[in-house]
């Protein structure tokens, strides 16, 4: 982690962490796709793959909304 001296731009971080394929690529390393591929992934195949990966996982995407269904709690 970064040391208090250390300068952050927090608007600039708050911008990149916010980014939706940057998270995209995130949960796809998490579930281990290597860094390098998912992050040259085009926005089509990224989009396939967490889709494939979320519905592993149990979820259910809806290819009309382009959302994630609500899972019941």
């Amino acid at each position: 982690m970064m040391g208090t001296s250390d300068a952050v731009d927090r608007d600039q971080a708050r911008a990149i962490a916010d980014e939706p394929a940057v998270k995209d690529c995130l949960f796809l390393v998490n579930k281990g796709v290597p860094f390098d591929v998912a992050f040259t992934l085009d926005a089509t195949m990224r989009l396939a793959w967490c889709v494939v990966l979320g519905e592993l996982d149990g979820g259910s995407f809806d290819w009309t909304r382009l959302e994630w269904d609500k899972r019941d709690a």
